[in-house]
């Protein structure tokens, strides 16, 4: 119908992000379970991996392997999922440092993941 679409992808096992790459997916958010295929899907697509390092602090799982993508060539955004039953800390920014810091993210990284990179997965244009 002409929709944008986002998909919850590979929070807690993998096949999401295909199909967030067949459908044309402005994003693929989550991704904590994503292994070396479904980096290399998103890297060589169009789709944004979205980290939404809030859960893994929440629910105590792993982290978007959001340097993997990063060095694939995929473009990252990082955003908060807050939400009150997984990630109930809705402060971007400690979000953002503590990624950055588990992932090995430079300054820039983190900064263009949380604006530019953000808004582009948001659809933002301007």
């Amino acid at each position: 119908m002409g929709f944008d679409i986002t998909v919850h992808a590979d929070q807690f096992s993998t096949g999401g992000s295909k199909v967030a790459v067949d459908f044309g997916a402005i994003s693929a958010d989550h991704l904590e379970a994503s292994t070396d295929a479904e980096i290399q899907l998103l890297a060589n697509s169009n789709t944004i991996a979205t980290a939404l390092p809030g859960a893994s602090l929440g629910l105590g799982c792993n982290f978007t392997p959001a340097g993997k993508l990063l060095d694939a060539g995929a473009t990252l955004a990082i955003a908060s999922d807050h939400n009150p039953g997984s990630a109930p800390m809705g402060d971007l920014l400690t979000q953002a440092a503590i990624l950055g810091a588990f992932e090995k993210l430079s300054n820039a990284e983190v900064l263009a993941g949380i604006t530019v990179r953000a808004a582009a997965a948001l659809g933002l244009e301007d």
